[in-house]
């Protein structure tokens, strides 16, 4: 219940450098190395993805200590509370788009992505149709 009130998402943000060395800090080796790791991917041709069940938020503040305010450009596809284990398995949940400046998904189902934006929910079989991956 403290994961879906998000009681613990706060609790890890007020104390967040408990759990991720921030990349602006003398000792941010690993936080590098995770940057460059996923450049390296990306000069390679792979897509990359990020899917979590967490709210936009939460992931925001996490990555950007991680990898800096940029870090979006890093991924080809971001989706948000994603409700695993049902993403995987159900085949009727659209994706909805999120909007940053209202903090708040659309209710119009995605039918194409687009690099840079936000998406909540969705399901496997929509993101391989959408991508093509």
């Amino acid at each position: 219940s403290i994961h879906r009130n998000q009681l613990l998402h706060r609790s890890i943000a007020q104390s967040i450098e408990d759990y991720l060395v921030p990349i602006e800090s003398s000792n941010s080796s690993s936080s590098v190395y995770v940057k460059e790791f996923l450049n390296r991917l990306k000069r390679n041709g792979k897509n990359i993805f990020l899917i979590t069940n967490s709210p936009y938020w939460f992931v925001n503040f996490g990555m950007q200590s991680l990898c800096g305010s940029d870090w979006a450009n890093l991924f080809d596809l971001i989706i948000c509370n994603a409700r695993k284990p049902y993403f995987f398995t159900s085949k009727t949940k659209a994706f909805r788009k999120f909007n940053l400046k209202t903090n708040s998904k659309a209710w119009d189902s995605v039918k194409t992505f687009k690099k840079g934006e936000i998406y909540y929910e969705g399901n496997l079989y929509e993101m391989i149709e959408h991508t093509g991956w």
